[in-house]
């Protein structure tokens, strides 16, 4: 009977983890919608309003990833041996390494085109490709802001890749990571997440507080063999799911606060508690469809979406030149969903062409 719950256990976390990696994808999408507001200026509080709200949920993509890399790096895990080791990072090279290295040239070739055919499209602020060193080309795989200072984030020229990179960063550091929980247990998770809540980490490029606290959480979970799901306490469930929704309009009414980015934080840890278990009391219910999206369409829109979704942003407020909250609202949502329709379509139809040189870029998911 222990061992058939365990398998319940295992097969529902599997699905739930399945299933979320496609909306997550998507969030990401929507996170970086949020560029519009850059580009529009104030006056518009009803869209802000509304970006604002939609930006606060999204919030919680990255750490989930972390923290379902962390938790499957260990999972099922008889040992961590130097051979163990040495074969899990040789599974990355594939799974993380490639496709980095391919994402990021593919943003290059993007910006090489626009640069040459449109260069309208572009700021002006940036360094062109065609005038980078070789220097400029190995820094533009690590932190685009030693090429520029005008890419003043700390990210690789394919920016939502920073969450690759920075894992690529951690499971070299796997050992270390599984150390401290054999011997701390989770007093090192709580370690971590106080440093991570209260931004008390050193900032550097590649190793960032948010990695290493999630996916040390998840790796937690892993080598102990807990689940993280609590869906036989549905009232615990919805009390979080609660707090999270009341925190979400808080930090949305007293943005700038000093406080409120403690709160941000809290409230990441609580979208992600709820989402993670209402999926799973979903999925456990048979409600929703395990194997709705194909297996490596969400890997394939989170790398692919960053310069798509730009460029559709910038040429639709040129064209409409919206001066309306409903307008703006409306251009927020509509390019990032289609941008993902574009994507999912490219990858069905790339998969069915090319599946081998899809599941090198894909990491084989």
């Amino acid at each position: 009977m222990k061992y058939a719950n365990r398998n319940r256990e295992d097969e529902l976390l599997g699905k739930t983890i399945a299933f979320l990696r496609f909306p997550l994808s998507v969030a990401v999408v929507l996170l970086h919608s949020s560029v519009i507001d850059s580009l529009v200026g104030g006056g518009y509080n009803g869209y802000l309003f509304v970006s604002g709200f939609f930006y606060i949920i999204t919030q919680i993509a990255v750490p989930s990833f972390f923290f379902f890399s962390g938790f499957l790096f260990f999972h099922k895990m008889n040992g961590f041996t130097f051979c163990v080791y040495t074969q899990k990072l040789k599974k990355r090279i594939d799974t993380l390494v490639i496709p980095y290295v391919f994402w990021n040239l593919f943003v290059a070739v993007l910006y090489l085109m626009i640069q040459t055919i449109i260069p309208g499209m572009m700021s002006g602020k940036n360094k062109l490709l065609v005038d980078y060193s070789i220097s400029d080309w190995l820094w533009m795989f690590w932190d685009t802001n030693r090429i520029s200072p005008a890419f003043t984030a700390h990210l690789p020229l394919n920016g939502p890749l920073w969450f690759v990179r920075d894992l690529i960063v951690v499971v070299i550091g796997t050992p270390l990571v599984y150390f401290l929980i054999r011997r701390l247990h989770i007093c090192i998770v709580i370690f971590l997440g106080l440093l991570w809540i209260g931004d008390l980490w050193v900032d550097i490029t590649g190793f960032s507080s948010m990695c290493l606290f999630f996916f040390s959480a998840g790796a937690y979970f892993g080598i102990k063999r807990l689940s993280f799901l609590m869906v036989k306490r549905l009232d615990v469930v919805c009390l979080i799911f609660y707090l999270y929704i009341a925190s979400v309009f808080v930090e949305s009414l007293f943005q700038g606060k000093p406080w409120i980015s403690y709160l941000h934080n809290v409230g990441v840890l609580l979208g992600m508690f709820s989402l993670f278990n209402i999926c799973a009391y979903f999925i456990n219910k048979r409600k929703l469809n395990v194997n709705l999206f194909p297996a490596g369409s969400s890997f394939f829109i989170y790398a692919f979406h960053i310069m798509p979704l730009l460029f559709m942003i910038k040429l639709l407020i040129r064209l409409i030149q919206p001066h309306s909250n409903i307008e703006l609202i409306v251009l927020y949502f509509v390019c990032p969903l289609t941008v993902v329709y574009i994507g999912l379509e490219f990858y069905k139809l790339l998969n069915k062409y090319f599946p081998y040189f899809m599941a090198i870029i894909t990491g084989g998911r």
